[in-house]
């Protein structure tokens, strides 16, 4: 799946969330770090946040007026979860505990 570097960026600041949630505000500091001046910081912000709902990687919470949702923060999803962590490079644990043995005699060689 391919993510631009502001959507990489907000997947890691979840995954660092207290409870996996981010406001947008957090997600500002982004273009500061970048030291890039976009003509609308917000709008690409907001682009790139609904563009990671509809992959289902993240959640919305905000408010709802008569035309479109406004977007406050953002939690992420076991989905996104997984997807960030692959990012930092931080390995998933497999369940091995609850596979059953082999029974050796059952085994034929």
């Amino acid at each position: 799946m391919r993510l631009s570097a502001l959507q990489k960026y907000i997947l890691k600041k979840c995954l660092e969330g207290k409870n996996f949630r981010i406001s947008k505000k957090v997600i500002e500091n982004y273009y500061q770090l970048k030291n890039i001046d976009p003509k609308n910081v917000m709008g690409d912000i907001t682009k790139s946040v609904d563009r990671l709902i509809r992959r289902d990687l993240v959640a919305g919470i905000g408010k709802k007026t008569a035309h479109k949702w406004i977007i406050q923060e953002i939690v992420l999803t076991q989905r996104g979860k997984a997807l960030a962590k692959e990012f930092l490079g931080i390995q998933q644990k497999f369940p091995l505990h609850n596979l059953k043995p082999i029974n050796k005699k059952s085994v034929v060689q």
